[in-house]
C-alpha cells in the first residue's frame, strides 16, 4: 500500500519470475549537512546471507541486513567512495563497488542485488546505486 504524501521506493525482488515479490521503503529525502552526502543500504538478494556493507577508509558501518531489510539513512563525507559487500557472519568480500561518487546534499540508496550461489555475470551478487 502505497501513503500518499511521502516519498516512497518500490523495489521489485526474487529469484526467478515465479517467486516475484516486492519491498517498498520509504525515503528519507530531508537534505544532508552542506559538505555530506546521504545513504542507505538495502539486501535484495534473496539467497545471501545477512550482508554487510563497508566505504572502504571510513568507519561508518551499514552491518547485519537480511534479506528485504534496510538500514537508516546516514550522513557520510561526500567523496569518490569504494564500498565492499561482505558475509556478516564469514567477513568475507562478497561483492565490490568502486569509484561511486557521493555528491554533497545528494540521497544514496546502495543496494545488493543478484544471487549469491550465481557465478554468471547477469544474475551474480552485485551492488547498484540508486540516487534519489
Amino acid at each position: 500500500n502505497l501513503k500518499g504524501g511521502i516519498y516512497q521506493t518500490l523495489y521489485i525482488v526474487g529469484s526467478s519470475a515465479t517467486t516475484l515479490d516486492y519491498l517498498v521503503l520509504e525515503d528519507d529525502v530531508s537534505a544532508p549537512a552542506s559538505t555530506k552526502a546521504k545513504i542507505r543500504f538495502i539486501n535484495l538478494s534473496p539467497d545471501a546471507p545477512a550482508l554487510s556493507l563497508e566505504l572502504v577508509g571510513d568507519t561508518t558501518a551499514f552491518a547485519d541486513r537480511a534479506f528485504k531489510t534496510n538500514t537508516p539513512f546516514k550522513q557520510v563525507n561526500a567523496v569518490k567512495s569504494n564500498f565492499v559487500l561482505k558475509n556478516k557472519e564469514t567477513s568475507a568480500v562478497v561483492a565490490k563497488l568502486d569509484t561511486v561518487t557521493l555528491e554533497a546534499g545528494k540521497i544514496y540508496s546502495i543496494w545488493a542485488k543478484g544471487l549469491a550461489a550465481s557465478t554468471t555475470e547477469p544474475t551474480k551478487l552485485s551492488l547498484k546505486v540508486t540516487r534519489h
